[in-house]
């Protein structure tokens, strides 16, 4: 458990500083572990550079505050979750996410668990320019969007009951998987992808796919998609009013390929 006050900021998302477990040029391998942080830029687990590699598996992870995700890698680090329970925030603590690649890439594997966020601003899973996989899980945004795609990053799910509930997206839509590119360029601007099989994706508050300012590619297949409100969107490909810093006013449009089979 990690008590003391990290700063948060870019020094916690982008190097892992105030992190509870830190893996640099080296591997970890953590069993059956409770692992908890109670401070902004709190991040439970995180393997930074190319050379780390953490293993954790049948664990129970745990965040409270902003920033503060539950597995986070950064300039190429890698985590392989198994069987882990990950639960983040309390309903107010923002911009923390249950999985989350940032700055220079990386990959996180993740077969089986539960990996929830409860907060506002706090996608499930959140991924920039590297890889996230996820199987055999349920994933819930209870305040968020479920999956944020930044730059060319790729998340693909199979076999995985979701959920979301967005009403805080603060551009004109709510959504449940954003696929965008933001204009200060922490990661490299190319194609972003998005694959989803053998799975349930719910919609409590929002449409479902929403690109802008980047080219997407989305592939479904065998997935049971479903709204509560009919006016709800399947996907929306789009300019957008650059609230938040997503490419020029009225030279921010998206471009996407969507393949769908039964």
């Amino acid at each position: 458990r990690f008590n003391d006050q990290s700063t948060g900021g870019n020094n916690a998302r982008f190097y892992g500083v105030g992190a509870c477990i830190l893996v640099t040029n080296g591997g970890l391998d953590i069993t059956d572990t409770v692992i908890r942080t109670l401070t902004v830029g709190g991040n439970a687990i995180f393997a930074y550079n190319e050379l780390s590699t953490i293993n954790v598996s049948d664990s129970n992870i745990s965040t409270s505050y902003d920033e503060s995700s539950g597995l986070h890698v950064a300039d190429g680090g890698t985590i392989n979750s198994l069987n882990n329970t990950v639960v983040i925030g309390t309903g107010i603590s923002e911009k923390s996410s249950a999985i989350r690649v940032d700055k220079g890439g990386g990959t996180i594997t993740a077969n089986g668990g539960d990996y929830n966020t409860y907060g506002p601003k706090s996608p499930a899973i959140f991924c920039t320019k590297g890889n996230v996989e996820v199987s055999n899980a349920q994933i819930i945004a209870a305040s968020s969007e479920l999956v944020s795609i930044e730059g060319s990053g790729t998340v693909s799910l199979d076999n995985v009951v979701a959920a979301f509930n967005n009403s805080d997206s603060e551009d004109g839509y709510d959504y449940g998987i954003c696929m965008y590119q933001a204009t200060n360029l922490i990661t490299d601007s190319g194609k972003c992808v998005f694959d989803c099989s053998n799975s349930v994706i719910t919609s409590r508050n929002g449409g479902l796919f929403y690109v802008t300012n980047i080219e997407a590619e989305i592939n479904m297949s065998r997935t049971n998609v479903s709204t509560l409100n009919i006016y709800d969107f399947l996907l929306r490909c789009t300019g957008n009013s650059n609230v938040k810093d997503w490419g020029a006013g009225r030279n921010n449009g998206g471009k996407c390929t969507l393949n769908m089979n039964r």
